[in-house]
């Protein structure tokens, strides 16, 4: 099939701030841990504070973990842009699908993506309130499961019986 790739969890910092800590090098904290070499030094380049007096860069978990999490929860493009969440509020209260949505935008803006149908369907399964809100709208309505219950961002749409 291909590769699996996992992100590094709250554990994994934890490991890996006491190796950084016992001066382990990169590519055996990388082989104990499980992870690519360069997964590793990214996640201490991406994730390392610097010391207010001595100016010393360090890694320390806890705030690894906050930036982490910080980066997974960005807003959706739908929710930055009131005009652009009118407007798509509107035509799926008409009846239009997000591919129609998508088409139309593309239209009055010469032929520049506005936004992605895969974008509005992920806004109307982002969460229950706006699901209940426009699920009946829906051409095809689909249950949706998710892969872990850890990463709401990851959402399987799977077919109705």
């Amino acid at each position: 099939m291909g590769t699996k790739y996992r992100q590094i969890n709250e554990q994994d910092r934890i490991f890996l701030r006491i190796m950084l800590e016992k001066r382990y090098p990169i590519t055996k904290i990388a082989q104990i841990l499980g992870f690519n070499r360069r997964t590793i030094q990214r996640e201490i380049k991406r994730n390392s504070c610097t010391h207010n007096y001595s100016g010393q860069k360090f890694y320390w978990n806890m705030r690894a973990q906050q930036k982490a999490m910080a980066r997974r929860k960005r807003p959706t493009r739908l929710s930055l842009d009131e005009k652009l969440k009118s407007y798509v509020h509107s035509k799926l209260k008409q009846g239009w699908s997000p591919w129609q949505i998508e088409g139309r935008l593309k239209l009055e803006n010469e032929g520049n993506c506005v936004i992605s149908h895969e974008t509005i369907y992920r806004y109307i399964y982002s969460s229950y309130a706006i699901r209940n809100l426009f699920f009946h709208h829906l051409r095809r309505k689909d249950t949706v499961s998710y892969m872990d219950p850890s990463t709401i961002a990851r959402i399987i749409v799977k077919k109705s019986e």
